[in-house]
């Protein structure tokens, strides 16, 4: 990839276009958010350029028309605008405004995408090298920068305040922001239902945040993240893809018990992912430790019309999930469909209690009790390994996000400050992407190692003509390269393989990417490529 140098041209605080009335300056905070991290996340959208994007004028216009519909939207979404005001539980949305920053790349989109994920550099398109302390009387809840790119590709980095966003809310603000740019105002306030007071209250007026001494359920610390500050450990993040084609593959070998016989399983591609995870940390354990330590998954559950008293509505914002503790003792002799179906009936009895439960206190006392035990587990220096799992899957990221000029072909993360685990759709909501964020130390290449041959043990390549299946204006005379490497994958042993086995993965493959490029972009042909490339070297 070519050398690239990111210049940030200007800062300024964005504040709402209607300025917030009086009565609605001061907002509670809920109970979920006084248990959420003290700590920012960030979601990043790349937008290609087309024909007529790159020049200087087409480009001014696109920060213009980004900034003016953000103050559009923060009318309806104050709450982002506000400060933290002293006593941690409250925060004042007085139109301090939104950090907004404008940064121009020296060099197209591709070249940057070029070779794979890039995570030292995709960290820069973030407008904070280091975030401010998120309960800061001074700090913005959102900060957001815009990268222009020579090609006139655009990708818009944001950080969020997780004591005050959950996914959920984020991909509701980016929904109204998009809606606001690409049809005005107006149409964001239908979308937001001209009720902004009431879902920015919704959820901490059934749940407000408490103060320990006071409260008959003792509220249990936050837990702070381990991270660089306390731990000597580079953390290291890596991004593992997971499409429909390789999770029915890992389904139906996990069908196959022990005796021979077909075991059923239902389990989501969530579910799928979890499983290879908890296989991964049971020999990340075994490295780091000498021996099994139990892992503990955390995994949130977003209660969003999920209540059977209650209906919170998916448009209410700020956090409102609850941490699903999972854990077994048995796990040396847990294969993989045994982990399928724990993993699977452990959300499910989470699911049930929720649905059980008749009030407001029910629902708190479950909150608290499942952040009490996850404190102790992680207290426990000598029992368990406990890893946060956040799981943003069915979020609709990539169709709620067209500022105007189209929806974006990749949206992604990037590195972490603690270690932990984030699952995402892919763009066509059929496969998962898997960000692993773990200590680099002895053990941390054998974690991968284990992870990823789940998947990659036989990899075959071939060249796939694309001008049999991709754009039509390419021709069978053009000349130059012009092929697409097919991967072909299969866990197990290859030499136990029939060659009607054989021939059956081989044929799927080539159909499967004949498929996906039909239906690519320029920019998705070329992510899909270079991806494939890079496993073919791994």
């Amino acid at each position: 990839m070519a050398s690239m140098e990111i210049e940030v041209l200007s800062r300024k605080l964005i504040k709402p276009s209607n300025p917030t009335p009086n009565h609605l300056r001061k907002l509670g905070i809920s109970l979920f958010d006084q248990l959420a991290a003290p700590k920012y996340f960030e979601v990043i959208f790349y937008y290609s350029g087309g024909p007529d994007d790159n020049t200087a004028k087409k480009k001014a216009e696109r920060c213009a028309q980004l900034e003016n519909s953000l103050s559009d939207a923060l009318s309806f979404f104050y709450l982002l605008a506000g400060r933290f005001v002293q006593d941690d539980i409250s925060v004042d949305c007085g139109d301090q405004g939104v950090e907004f920053a404008e940064a121009k790349v020296n060099g197209k989109l591709a070249d940057f995408m070029e070779g794979g994920l890039h995570i030292e550099l995709s960290d820069k398109l973030l407008p904070w090298d280091s975030p401010p302390p998120v309960k800061s009387v001074t700090s913005p809840l959102l900060g957001i920068q815009i990268n222009t790119f020579d090609c006139g590709g655009v990708v818009v980095g944001m950080n969020f305040s997780h004591v005050t966003t959950d996914a959920a809310s984020m991909g509701a603000f980016v929904n109204a922001w998009a809606t606001a740019s690409r049809d005005g105002i107006d149409s964001t306030g239908v979308l937001c239902s001209n009720s902004s007071s009431s879902f920015h209250h919704e959820i901490a007026s059934h749940f407000p945040a408490r103060i320990s001494s006071g409260s008959d359920l003792p509220i249990p610390p936050v837990p702070k993240p381990k991270n660089l500050a306390d731990n000597k450990d580079k953390i290291v993040t890596k991004r593992f893809v997971f499409d429909q084609t390789i999770i029915k593959s890992i389904k139906e070998s996990a069908m196959k018990a022990k005796n021979g016989s077909i075991q059923e399983i239902k389990a989501s591609k969530v579910v799928v992912a979890l499983a290879l995870l908890w296989k991964a940390f049971m020999g990340l354990s075994v490295a780091k430790h000498g021996y099994l330590r139990a892992p503990v998954l955390n995994v949130a559950m977003n209660l969003r019309e999920k209540l059977s008293y209650l209906r919170i509505s998916e448009k209410s914002f700020g956090n409102f999930c609850i941490p699903r503790i999972v854990t077994s003792t048995n796990n040396d002799k847990m294969e993989l469909q045994d982990l399928m179906i724990f993993l699977s009936n452990a959300i499910r009895d989470t699911s049930v209690k929720v649905a059980e439960a008749r009030s407001d206190e029910d629902i708190s006392k479950i909150l608290i009790e499942c952040r009490r035990e996850l404190m102790e587990k992680r207290d426990l220096t000598d029992g368990f390994d406990v890893y946060i799992c956040s799981s943003w899957c069915r979020f609709p990221l990539y169709d709620e996000a067209d500022f105007g000029w189209g929806k974006p072909f990749w949206v992604s993360i990037c590195s972490q400050p603690a270690e932990g685990v984030r699952l995402m759709d892919t763009k066509n909501g059929d496969g998962i992407e898997v960000w692993s964020n773990i200590g680099e130390c002895s053990y941390m290449k054998s974690s991968h190692q284990h992870f990823s041959c789940q998947t990659w043990e036989f990899k075959p390549f071939f060249a796939l003509p694309c001008n049999r299946i991709a754009r039509k204006n390419i021709t069978e005379r053009s000349f130059g390269n012009f092929w697409f490497p097919v991967v072909a994958h299969y866990e197990g042993r290859p030499s136990k393989l029939e060659l009607h086995e054989l021939v059956s993965i081989l044929d799927n493959a080539v159909k499967r990417t004949a498929e996906n490029i039909k239906k690519a972009s320029r920019d998705e042909i070329f992510l899909t490529a270079t991806y494939a490339f890079k496993k073919m070297v791994d």
